[in-house]
């Protein structure tokens, strides 16, 4: 009997290595090294790490991109060109690893890295959302304490042959992941835990030993050998450790306040990994162990693998000082002296954000991935069978000379976006790829921009002679002899005294030498009148320091110099002009379209939305925009959102007048009711901002354009750098992320609309053209013809926002206040409403009425002309011209001074007095036809005039019907010149409920 069983034991081996050969035979064709019994090709693939990359190479190179290779019984397809590597990572099905993993399970259980189906969609699910970028732009904080903390580390091998950076960044690495994602500080780079550090690395030592060995991977032998105690040993001081980060973050947590779920900004709030997976624990989703199981995940992948891509990167720096170079000017020229980055600097970095992308490519931190297939697969000629395992050589393929020339060179330039777009998108997949790419990329890729800029500022990282690592292939990539490289600290105060000086004397005779080259420039001009300008700040002590001021001196001046005069805003010459015929020259042109420079202070907001492009773009982007204000789309807009919310409206300043016997400031509360109307009809999405009341983003673009005036007639804050510098530039930052949320958050709702919309076409097939014409358009152009990106469709949104909701605010707030100051005029106003819609002010008004409205009418345009919404247009000339007897040269700035000109005496007799009948037929044929353009005209017309003007006689149709309005005398509007026509204080009036 005992003989029979030793037999048993010593043929099963064996029976089992036929039936896998049999099992397997699909795959006989596919090359690879040939296998010996039992043990496979375990001989050929070597005993150390650094022997498993080498032969794989080797294997690589002699059988092509596609080998198998049996490690004992279990066959693995090696795979490593990027159509195979987009077969299997773009997979939905074949998501679950390699039995491989399962050599990890004792440290990291079934977490994210290991776990598929049901339970990796959940804890995915669960998990993603600690990794928004608002998040990350928290702990930029924890990247620069702990950066400035391993740069200090590192002044104690200043000036050493050689240094291993590997065990320093190890430590840095692990003191973020800890305090960021879990919310705990560890102190290891100050000496405390150290021995976790040396528990990891040993522990993937004999993961990758037993991957590779044919009889360690099964628990039996393995336990039987003397590596087993030290890998129990390494076990126990992880898990002690996990387990302690756990309770003291548990402890912490008891401690601290409860935080409320959402923000004061009403959007969810973000917490990090640790306190989110305690949270799901309190409502009972999560025991502690997986917890902790996604601790110890997180803490593997979050600290070795970005260990391993900063070491690397410093080592390529080292090894190609011309590369370095660059990367150092980038980030003094971005970050300067500044003591921590922030997350601006990490989005202006791109140069060093290819270098470290190159790093990814020829030191992939993780040089494999594995997966098992779930069902039988087709691979060119070759069926693979259900359950083989598919090995993702991504170290092999990113050292391909196919898919990068000259493989083993670093160079950066090959992610530049002209370059990338040759190759095939899954030639470089370094975090993966798919539905199971890496979740950590984003904080993965900003730990390691961080600290090389951390370092790179302080040291000259140079190559330590005759050395080359030793790679070898663990769980992720390690040099088996250190990452070594010479430090050498930058002689930075000398550079700094002589930049200096040199700084400054430019900056001292730059602007004069300007100036006088300006002057030339302009000659044919100079006997054109003007105020005498100062060298380089121009004519900037005579138009104020405020919007009201602006506006007052451009008055003055235009009094002063007549209707084409000069007028100098640093050394930027504008001919200001109040001509019509001076301004039919302009506007009527179809050569000179662009806008001037000034309104490139618009960008940082509008993009090149459609108010700032030129050329081709712009009229590419007008012929696609025009048909979304079609007068049949304004018909449904005023049936389905203007009297809605206009009505709204009213309820508003009913509660407002029941509040207080005193006056009502209506701008703010107009405002908002704009803002939903432009949401709903333009965006189709409802925003009910009036019912929210919640004004910070119309507090954003009143301040915005503010700034951005004072900027356009400044001297200095025209020019980025003075500005940074300045007392504004902080609430300018600060506004500017309120109104991109503001967009984000609008286009991003109703993309998912949309995607409804299409799925399902019963929903609201018509509703599509009916409610969101402008939004829903470019959606449709960027899914269908990919004509348009994520910002392009934001710069139209931020722009058609600004322009649909500021102006027409504007516009009927004015409006109201110059009827108001015209009892007579309301009267003759108020009955005609009364004759065309009826008494009730909340019954529908259809778009036939509005258009009997002759009245109304011209006292609409009447009050446009005293308030114009856009009291100045600007363009820049494409070409020298010659107009009224001037000649002008390319370049030339052009204001029409459209508020100047409508209180011209020449213009309009008496400008001051309200006229409504300046506007009949018989009186407008006596003016020049551009004497009244508050719409602009030309080519460059207002795209949304008859939008604005529908809405707006809608608005007073219904308030003068619900209201008998009067001015307050004891708050006068304090008119200003933005980008747009505001009072500084408001627009103050009485309103008295009429009894209808």
């Amino acid at each position: 009997m005992l003989v029979l069983i030793i037999v048993g034991l010593l043929c099963a081996p064996f029976v089992w290595w036929y039936y896998v050969l049999y099992k397997y035979r699909s795959v006989n064709k596919i090359p690879g090294p040939k296998p010996l019994p039992v043990i496979g090709s375990a001989i050929a693939v070597g005993d150390t790490p650094q022997q498993f990359l080498c032969n794989l190479l080797k294997f690589r190179q002699q059988y092509g991109t596609v080998f198998k290779l049996y490690i004992a019984n279990d066959l693995r397809i090696l795979v490593s060109n990027p159509e195979l590597m987009e077969s299997v990572l773009s997979s939905n099905v074949h998501i679950t690893k390699s039995n491989a993993y399962d050599l990890l399970k004792d440290w990291l259980g079934t977490g994210l890295l290991i776990s598929t189906g049901r339970k990796w969609k959940s804890r995915r699910k669960m998990i993603t959302p600690t990794f928004h970028f608002k998040i990350l732009d928290q702990f930029l904080e924890i990247f620069n304490a702990c950066g400035n903390t391993l740069v200090e580390k590192l002044s104690k091998e200043v000036g050493k042959t050689s240094v291993d950076v590997y065990p320093y960044i190890n430590l840095y690495s692990l003191d973020v992941i800890c305090e960021t994602s879990m919310g705990v500080k560890v102190s290891v780079q100050q000496g405390e835990n150290t021995e976790y550090v040396e528990a990891v690395r040993g522990f993937l030592d004999i993961f990758i030993t037993r991957n590779f060995s044919t009889w360690k991977r099964f628990d039996l032998f393995f336990r039987m050998t003397e590596m087993y105690q030290t890998f129990k040993k390494y076990l126990k001081i992880m898990h002690g450790f996990s387990n302690d980060v756990i309770r003291r973050r548990r402890e912490e947590k008891s401690k601290e306040k409860s935080r409320p779920l959402y923000s004061d900004d009403g959007t969810k709030r973000k917490i990090a990994l640790l306190d989110m997976l305690l949270e799901s624990e309190d409502n009972v989703t999560l025991s502690n162990e997986d917890i902790r199981e996604e601790i110890d995940t997180f803490m593997f992948e979050g600290h070795d693998t970005t260990t391993s891509g900063i070491a690397f990167a410093m080592l390529a720096l080292a090894d190609n000082p011309e590369v370095q170079e660059k990367v150092y000017e980038e980030v003094i020229s971005i970050v300067g002296d500044e003591q921590n980055v922030t997350m601006q600097h990490m989005q202006e970095t791109k140069y060093l954000e290819m270098t470290l992308k190159e790093v990814q490519r020829l030191y992939p931190s993780v040089p494999i991935f594995e997966r098992r297939l779930e069902e039988d697969w087709q691979i060119g000629d070759y069926l693979l069978p259900k359950d083989i395992f598919i090995s993702l050589f991504i170290y092999a393929m990113h050292h391909d000379e196919k898919y990068f020339p000259d493989p083993e060179k670093f160079d950066p330039n090959r992610f530049l976006p002209e370059n990338q777009s040759e190759r095939h998108n899954y030639a470089y997949v370094p975090f993966s790829a798919g539905a199971r790419n890496c979740i950590g990329q984003k904080f993965a890729m900003l730990e390691m921009k961080a600290t090389i800029v951390k370092v790179v500022k302080k040291y000259r990282i140079l190559p330590v002679p005759n050395y080359k690592p030793q790679l070898g292939l663990a769980a992720i990539l390690k040099s088996y002899n250190g990452v070594c490289v010479r430090l050498q600290p930058r002689e930075q105060k000398t550079m700094y005294v002589l930049t200096f000086l040199v700084t400054t004397i430019v900056i001292l005779c730059t602007p004069l030498v300007w100036w006088y080259f300006t002057l030339a420039k302009f000659t044919s001009l100079k006997k054109i009148p003007g105020p005498p300008p100062l060298p380089f700040i121009g004519n900037s002590k005579d138009v104020g320091k405020t919007t009201v001021d602006l506006l007052q001196s451009f008055m003055n001046l235009n009094k002063k110099y007549g209707s084409v005069m000069k007028i100098w805003l640093g050394p930027r010459l504008h001919l200001m002009i109040t001509k019509p015929e001076v301004v039919e020259f302009f506007l009527n042109s179809n050569i000179h379209l662009s806008k001037s420079n000034g309104y490139d202070l618009f960008k940082p907001w509008l993009g090149d939305g459609l108010l700032v492009s030129t050329g081709s773009k712009w009229k590419l982007r007008r012929k696609m925009i025009t048909p979304t204000f079609h007068f049949k789309i304004l018909e449904n807009f005023l049936e389905t959102s203007f009297n809605k919310q206009i009505n709204i409206l009213l309820d508003e300043l009913l509660k407002e007048v029941a509040k207080t016997d005193g006056s009502v400031e209506i701008h703010s509360i107009i405002n908002l009711c704009s803002l939903d109307i432009i949401c709903e009809t333009a965006f189709g999405t409802e925003l009910n901002a009036q019912a929210k009341c919640n004004p910070k983003y119309v507090e954003a673009v009143t301040g915005f354009l503010e700034i951005f005036t004072l900027r356009f007639f400044s001297a200095w804050l025209r020019y980025p750098l003075i500005f940074r510098f300045s007392d504004k530039y902080h609430k300018y930052v600060e506004y500017l992320e309120i109104l991109h949320d503001f967009t984000t958050n609008i286009i991003k709702k109703r993309k998912e609309e949309f995607k409804l919309l299409q799925s399902n076409p019963k929903v609201s097939e018509e509703g599509i053209k009916r409610r969101a014409a402008l939004l829903d358009m470019l959606l449709e152009v960027s899914d269908n013809g990919k004509n348009l990106t994520d910002e392009d469709i934001r710069a139209e949104v931020d722009t058609f926002m600004f322009e649909g909701h500021d102006t027409s605010t504007t516009a009927i707030c004015f409006v109201l206040y110059a009827i108001g100051q015209n009892p007579e005029i309301q009267k003759k106003v108020y009955d005609e409403l009364i004759s065309v819609l009826g008494t009730d002010y909340k019954d529908e008004i259809k778009f036939n009425q509005i258009q009997e409205l002759k009245y109304l009418d011209i006292v609409i345009k009447e009050a446009i002309r005293i308030y114009p919404p856009v009291p100045l247009i600007e363009r820049s000339l494409e070409e020298d011209c010659t107009v009224d007897g001037i000649k002008i040269p390319k370049d030339t700035n052009i204001s029409i001074f459209l508020y100047g000109m409508n209180y011209s005496e020449e213009v309009y007799p008496q400008p001051h007095i309200f006229d409504p009948e300046r506007f009949l037929p018989e009186n407008q044929g006596i003016r020049h036809n551009f004497a009244y353009v508050p719409f602009s005209a030309g080519p460059r017309n207002c795209i949304g005039q008859k939008f604005a003007l529908l809405e707006l006689k809608t608005t007073v149709a219904k308030i003068l019907r619900c209201f008998e309005i009067s001015p307050d005398p004891s708050k006068p509007p304090e008119v200003g010149m933005c980008s747009v026509l505001k009072s500084r204080n408001g627009i103050h009036m009485y309103l008295k409920a009429r009894n209808n």
